[in-house]
């Protein structure tokens, strides 16, 4: 199975309410993040200097610019930086003598490692 940016949406939404309602803390902190992610990196760059500076409603699709999509190599990449965040802070946790909160960040690493061995098992042929 092969993934867009827009299917990984949809699915790890779909496993974000299934963590949800099985109370997977860990599970849950890492979906939202990844979720979270992948949202702004498809965000659209400012350009410096407005084209059009007339006042526009909100919400009406003629005026929404459409998001970048991501190719699966750079959603990897955001999720390989999202375990690696989680882990620098975990060192840092303990380093403050803070075991439970540095093993929460663990787990959540652990957690966004798996969204990508399964991102990486879906690319593979």
């Amino acid at each position: 199975m092969s993934y867009s940016d827009s299917s990984l949406r949809v699915l790890w939404s779909s496993e974000l309410r299934e963590a949800m309602k099985a109370r997977e803390l860990a599970r849950i902190s890492a979906l939202r993040a990844a979720l979270d992610a992948l949202d702004n990196a498809g965000a659209v760059e400012l350009s410096e200097e407005p084209s059009n500076t007339e006042i526009r409603q909100f919400g009406v699709a003629e005026n929404e610019v459409p998001r970048r999509t991501l190719d699966l190599e750079e959603v990897a990449e955001l999720l390989a930086k999202l375990a690696s965040e989680r882990l620098s802070a975990a060192r840092q946790y303990e380093l403050v003598d803070r075991p439970e909160e540095a093993d929460r960040l663990r787990l959540e690493a652990g957690e966004v490692d798996r969204l990508a061995g399964k991102l990486k098992a879906g690319r593979e042929p």
